[in-house]
């Protein structure tokens, strides 16, 4: 299957890096946020990147998982949140820890900034999530600056922040964290909310066509 197609049938898109992943008859919500009101698919696994309200929000999380629906996410923040919303099947994660979930191979990558440390501070060991489906490595950045590490994640599908404000200070920035990373395929997110817009990511995907790396946008599915 086309690696373009095959996103199409397994992710979907609400906003920010919020993603309901679907693989092998299981479910997995990654910071689910933005959901529609009337959202009723429930997750068999949640995973968390960080802390902030887009990431971590609780009217969106109580939608998609249950008090003992397994929670993956860092220590830092993330973990007492989620024990003072009720919720008890959690497992803590930090950068470098290699996961099998619901049969999909996960690794977990740092994401942090390198310049704006107020937002997304190294200490904290906030992650980014690569999923392996289907033989292909698929990188989702979460709130990031372009970071060493990049270069060692042999991407073949990234998920790129736009930010501007949070996370990367430009669309080239964004441009040149994809090609760190080796993806034949990028596709924008975490644009269009509350830093980036929709003429960012053309201009994101018209870089790197001219670099030969194919590019997609996906459909904003959430409420706003």
């Amino acid at each position: 299957m086309a690696m373009k197609d095959f996103i199409k049938d397994h992710f979907k898109w609400f906003g920010q890096f919020s993603f309901e992943i679907s693989y092998n008859g299981k479910t997995i919500f990654l910071d689910p946020f933005n959901l529609p009101d009337d959202y009723s698919k429930k997750a068999d696994f949640v995973l968390i990147s960080h802390a902030h309200f887009d990431h971590l929000a609780p009217d969106d999380l109580k939608k998609v998982a249950d008090k003992d629906t397994p929670i993956y996410g860092p220590e830092t923040e993330v973990m007492p949140k989620l024990k003072e919303l009720g919720y008890t099947n959690l497992h803590t994660v930090k950068p470098g820890d290699k996961l099998n979930i619901g049969g999909i191979d996960i690794e977990v990558w740092p994401a942090y900034n390198i310049r704006k440390t107020q937002f997304h501070p190294k200490e904290n060991n906030w992650v980014a999530y690569l999923f392996i489906m289907d033989g292909k490595r698929i990188y989702i950045s979460s709130d990031t600056e372009r970071i060493p590490e990049m270069k060692d994640v042999h991407a073949d599908v990234t998920f790129m922040t736009l930010g501007q404000v949070y996370t990367m200070d430009s669309v080239d920035e964004a441009v040149d964290a994809v090609l760190d990373t080796g993806a034949k395929l990028a596709i924008p997110v975490h644009y269009g909310m509350y830093e980036g817009k929709a003429e960012d990511a053309q201009r994101f995907c018209s870089l790197l066509e001219e670099k030969g790396v194919e590019t997609m946008c996906l459909e904003k599915l959430g409420r706003e």
